[in-house]
């Protein structure tokens, strides 16, 4: 019984990466097409990148990161492509959210392929940025990399700010409430990372930044967890 709910699990999964993967090739070709540049963030680059498979990775939906300068541009071509606010979301109406938002926050609603489920995020901030932090999001613009996720050619965050967006989003973002799989995310990262990551240069930036105590209890808890490959000093 156990095991049947867990094959169909992981097959509700596949169907929805399948799903959002096609909507994520037709968005890129475009935005490539009108010049709009975009990062993709979390899940949908840790399900190909991280996982064994991506079906072992449940998905609500996708983020991407456009410029702020762009982003009414890239809102109109995701209307065309036929994305939208689901009514289900109705409630999180923009004015309502900009009550509890900081000045300069965004507020970033989901858009669905209607009939599709496919949820899209569209971000032009991330939470170990401004207005929160002390580091641009030129910074991570600038140092990001070029990613294959079994077949989708997507640019990313660098693998450091990579790991700091994990840490910040689950931590102070959501204050760990958003259970095991943000923690396990946030373990594999390093676990793939193991050969590049440079500890030094993230205990240093992370102090420098302003979280280092977000950074720390993050590790420790995946540390004490997972038994993730952090190294000692750095605890």
């Amino acid at each position: 019984m156990l095991l049947e709910e867990t094959l169909n699990a992981r097959r509700a999964t596949a169907a929805q990466w399948l799903r959002l993967r096609f909507e994520l090739r037709r968005l890129a070709a475009e935005l490539a097409r009108h010049d709009v540049e975009f990062l993709l963030l979390k899940g949908a680059v840790l399900a190909f990148l991280v996982y064994p498979d991506s079906s072992f990775r449940s998905v609500s939906h996708v983020d991407i990161l456009v410029h702020s300068e762009t982003l009414s541009r890239a809102l109109e071509w995701i209307y065309a492509a036929g994305l939208r606010c689901p009514e289900r979301c109705e409630y999180a109406h923009p004015a309502r959210l900009a009550e509890s938002a900081l000045p300069g926050e965004e507020i970033s609603l989901p858009l669905e392929k209607s009939g599709t489920r496919a949820l899209i995020e569209v971000h032009t901030q991330l939470e170990s940025t401004e207005p929160w932090f002390p580091m641009t999001i030129a910074h991570v613009w600038q140092r990001a990399e070029e990613a294959d996720l079994d077949g989708l050619q997507a640019r990313i965050p660098d693998k450091h700010e990579f790991l700091f967006h994990l840490i910040l989003h689950l931590a102070r973002g959501h204050l760990f409430s958003l259970g095991l799989r943000p923690l396990l995310d946030v373990h594999l990262w390093p676990t793939l990372q193991v050969e590049r990551l440079d500890w030094d240069r993230i205990a240093s930036e992370c102090v420098r930044r302003g979280y280092g105590d977000w950074a720390h209890l993050t590790l420790k808890i995946v540390c004490d967890t997972f038994g993730t490959q952090v190294p000692a000093l750095y605890l």
